[in-house]
């Protein structure tokens, strides 16, 4: 899915109930909870970051936007802050981040959590993973283009959406707006392509066992072990 007049924060807020509570982690600039309150999609937001330096920016941003009553800034360790204090909160933004950093963030996940909004540079299997682990639910997945830059979205839920029970659905995905994307199946082949390259050169056992499996299970195209809860 190319991007073409919405940036990735617009596509993201195009997620969240009105009249919420949201949080986003690692919020850098403070830029996610500011046109989340700005457009009144959220009643109260918390910007979250382990850096001063750029939670000290988020905070000059959202004095001149005259959101300060809107917003508490904090800084703290992913959800280390929230969950000590049990803050329930309904959307956690995690953008702009690798997957293996945002899975080690959920791995803090408690109860008072109801969504994960995620967007990732990487390709996010070890998110699906963690997801696994944690019975969270994957609600919806987009694989994004936006100016060349590839993403992958997952908007996660605890309470509706697919689990991640197969080897194909860690590694490939569970649902059918990433699965049937133009974009995402070219991804694949191109991925596809360059394992079968690398095949003959690699002597690790179990990497050349993963580029076989994933091969395989492009190839077949076979959309097995997924179950939806409602």
């Amino acid at each position: 899915m190319r991007l073409i007049n919405q940036t990735r924060l617009d596509f993201l807020l195009e997620f969240v109930e009105p009249a919420t509570i949201l949080a986003d982690i690692g919020t850098d600039h403070g830029y996610v909870p500011i046109e989340a309150i700005k457009s009144k999609q959220v009643s109260h937001a918390y910007g979250a970051d382990l850096n001063f330096n750029p939670l000290n920016q988020a905070r000059k941003n959202v004095e001149k936007a005259g959101l300060s009553a809107d917003i508490d800034l904090i800084q703290t360790d992913g959800l280390t802050y929230f969950k000590e204090h049990n803050i329930r909160l309904d959307y956690v933004v995690i953008a702009g981040l690798g997957a293996q950093s945002i899975s080690k963030i959920i791995a803090q996940d408690y109860l008072g959590i109801n969504n994960y909004l995620i967007c990732a540079n990487t390709d996010p299997w070890p998110i699906r993973e963690q997801l696994q682990l944690k019975n969270l639910l994957i609600n919806q997945e987009f694989f994004l283009v936006d100016q060349d830059q590839k993403y992958w979205f997952l908007w996660v839920s605890r309470i509706s959406g697919r689990k991640v029970v197969s080897k194909r659905d860690l590694y490939l995905g569970v649902d059918k707006h990433l699965l049937n994307d133009r974009d995402y199946q070219e991804f694949l082949a191109l991925t596809t392509a360059k394992y079968k390259k690398l095949l003959p050169l690699v002597h690790h056992q179990k990497q050349k066992q993963f580029y076989e499996l994933f091969i395989n299970m492009v190839e077949k195209g076979e959309n097995h072990g997924s179950t939806e809860n409602n």
